[in-house]
C-alpha cells in the first residue's frame, strides 16, 4: 500500500470514528458510539479519562492514533512490489 493510500485510509476511519461518536445517541443504541470507539482505537481510551471533555478528547485521541499508526507504518515490513 502506497504511503498515499494508508493516510486516506487513516483520515477515513478518523473522520468516521469521529462522527459516530460525536452523533451516538447511546440512549437508543448503544452500537454507534461503540462502534466509533472501535474506529478510534487506540486513542480512544482518552476518552474514558475523568474530567476530560470530548471537544479536548477527541481531538487528543485522533494526534494518539497518528503517532501509532505511524509507529505501524514504519515498522511494516517492506513489499517487493
Amino acid at each position: 500500500m502506497s504511503r498515499r493510500r494508508y493516510w486516506i485510509l487513516f483520515a477515513s476511519t478518523q473522520i468516521v470514528g469521529l462522527l459516530a461518536w460525536w452523533f451516538a445517541n447511546v440512549h437508543t443504541t448503544p452500537f454507534q458510539m461503540l462502534f466509533g470507539l472501535a474506529l478510534l482505537f487506540p486513542g480512544s481510551l482518552v476518552v474514558f479519562v475523568p474530567h476530560i471533555q470530548d471537544l479536548v478528547g477527541l481531538p487528543l485521541a485522533v494526534l494518539i492514533n497518528v503517532g501509532a499508526w505511524y509507529l505501524i507504518r514504519k515498522n511494516r515490513p517492506v513489499n517487493s512490489e
